[in-house]
């Protein structure tokens, strides 16, 4: 059972990523090549530069919708692991 909270976890991590690259590449072809941002490089507060431009530019939020869904999604499953563990499930 902890192998397999464990993938979904790391699989909804990899989604969650994935996303947050969408969201710059729909920033950086919005913006003009000066204020365009970087894919790599990640602190707190580019990332609150990076979604307060994404909101600006796309009120609806779609993508920081599934963006935060695979994060609580990763986070499910790695408590997942952790109960599964302490239970002696492997």
């Amino acid at each position: 059972m902890a192998a397999l909270c464990f993938v979904a976890a790391m699989y909804a991590c990899t989604r969650a990523n994935a996303i947050v690259s969408e969201v710059v590449r729909a920033i950086n072809q919005q913006s003009p090549a000066e204020n365009q941002e970087a894919l790599y490089v990640w602190y707190p507060s580019k990332w609150e530069r990076v979604t307060t431009k994404y909101k600006a530019l796309f009120p609806e939020g779609k993508l920081l919708k599934k963006f935060w869904a695979y994060a609580a999604f990763s986070a499910i499953g790695m408590v997942g692991v952790l109960v599964s563990l302490a239970s002696g499930g492997h």
